[in-house]
């Protein structure tokens, strides 16, 4: 299942905030471009069931796979792993139930500069096929790779500012 909708631009920006030291009260509010982001691929999703079109709600794995095409004209650039996780958010309920059927998601951006033509994304989605000859090879280059230790001399341990 191949579905392109245009005139969406995917602006997800993080969320949360916390102190200097990772401690304390930290505050989620909700990002209104990335709730906006997410209403309009439901709502495009939405009209085109409602206009007759059909999209099926599978139950096994999938693979899905995200081309994206996003003006930076008013906003900044976005990373892909951003741009994966609020697109498979905004389609969970509608092309699946729940995104923990996703064995594999991939996006990648096409473009992504202020003066993008084609702004909007494309979504494939399709039935997950587990190959065992790969998931053996990686497993045999894993085992087999040298353990490797990081040593870091430069590095040191900060001062705890409440001590």
């Amino acid at each position: 299942m191949r579905i392109v909708i245009r005139g969406i631009n995917p602006e997800p920006w993080a969320i949360g905030t916390v102190n200097a030291w990772g401690k304390g009260r930290g505050t989620i509010s909700p990002n209104l471009k990335l709730l906006n982001y997410q209403n309009a691929i439901r709502e495009e999703l939405i009209n085109r069931l409602d206009s007759g079109g059909t999209v099926p709600v599978p139950l096994w794995a999938q693979d899905l796979y995200i081309m994206y095409f996003r003006s930076t004209e008013r906003g900044q650039p976005a990373d892909v792993t951003n741009l994966n996780k609020a697109t498979e958010d905004a389609l969970q309920g509608i092309l699946f139930g729940n995104d923990r059927i996703n064995r594999k998601v991939t996006g990648e951006i096409i473009e992504q500069h202020p003066n993008v033509e084609h702004v909007g994304l494309i979504i494939i989605l399709r039935d997950y096929e587990f190959d065992p000859d790969e998931h053996d090879a990686l497993m045999d280059e894993m085992v087999l790779a040298p353990a490797v230790a990081f040593e870091n001399s430069d590095y040191e341990i900060p001062e705890d500012p409440f001590a």
